[in-house]
């Protein structure tokens, strides 16, 4: 296992991970015994502020359920408090979710894990449920080909031979979102309706992705993006959730939580350096 810590800043070599922990072993038994090894990086570096002048807003680990165990007894332990600065940035929007670990630190999910796990969800063998609607292989299948895509596209993004090839995962979600509307007088009920489905699904890619993908977007309408998109997977979860047809609830969750630690962050940056720009990404080199 390898532990590293990248800074929230502009200078492209602060802000790229850098290793900090290499243990011969990942397999700790338990999720107690994760958190003391996390306990003990997050202490190191608290203590070590005079020298790094670094503080840890956020802590992010792959998806093995006892480091999401560990996280959750990290970063989830009592609401955000009224006394930090942080508070009024946060506590007016609506279905946030404010608890918080010790200094209000956070978990993180890598973006791109989600986006690949999007894109492999809609390709299950038993599909997934939209709006009522199982939209199983053939299904997509026959709406990509109606709108135009050549077989050879289509075979290649619906039948990957790596399941965590981010290019392609991007390729699937973006035919999705591209979707025009379906011609309702040419078009049956059922067809209509799996078509609405598929394009909301495409939909909801979009506002997810769009934000880590347009680096030029305004933060504020990056926020309108990542808020339109938990909302929206909110609905369709409630709405859908029977045995998670829709999605898995483990990419429910980390998907909230995406989220929820981007406006955190973005708070503290409006906090701690208010008149500094803030990207979801930075790319390029300084």
């Amino acid at each position: 296992m390898v532990g590293a810590i990248g800074a929230l800043s502009l200078v492209l070599q602060l802000y790229s991970a850098q290793p900090i922990l290499i243990s011969g072993s990942c397999k700790y038994k338990t999720a107690k015994g994760h958190a003391a090894l996390l306990q003990a990086v997050v202490d190191t570096t608290e203590n070590n502020k005079n020298l790094t002048r670094l503080q840890v807003v956020s802590l992010a680990l792959d998806g093995e359920s006892c480091r999401r165990k560990a996280l959750a007894n990290l970063t989830y332990i009592a609401s955000l408090a009224a006394s930090l600065p942080i508070y009024d940035q946060l506590i007016n929007l609506e279905l946030m979710d404010y608890f918080v670990g010790p200094d209000d630190i956070t978990t993180d999910k890598d973006y791109k894990h989600v986006f690949k796990r999007l894109c492999n969800t809609i390709l299950r063998d038993n599909g997934c449920v939209v709006l009522g609607v199982r939209l199983m292989h053939a299904v997509i299948q026959k709406h990509l080909k109606d709108c135009g895509l050549t077989d050879v596209h289509i075979n290649h993004v619906l039948n990957p031979t790596d399941k965590q090839d981010i290019v392609l995962a991007y390729s699937l979600l973006k035919d999705l979102w591209s979707l025009p509307l379906a011609d309702l007088t040419l078009s049956t009920l059922t067809y209509t309706k799996a078509h609405e489905a598929l394009c909301v699904y495409g939909t909801m890619s979009y506002y997810l992705m769009f934000p880590y993908l347009c680096i030029d977007l305004l933060l504020s309408k990056q926020l309108e993006h990542l808020s339109a998109a938990i909302h929206l997977i909110m609905a369709l979860y409630v709405l859908d959730d029977a045995q998670s047809q829709f999605i898995p609830t483990i990419l429910f969750v980390d998907i909230s939580i995406m989220v929820k630690n981007t406006f955190f962050c973005v708070a503290k940056a409006k906090v701690d350096h208010p008149n500094e720009p803030f990207f979801l990404v930075l790319l390029g080199t300084n």
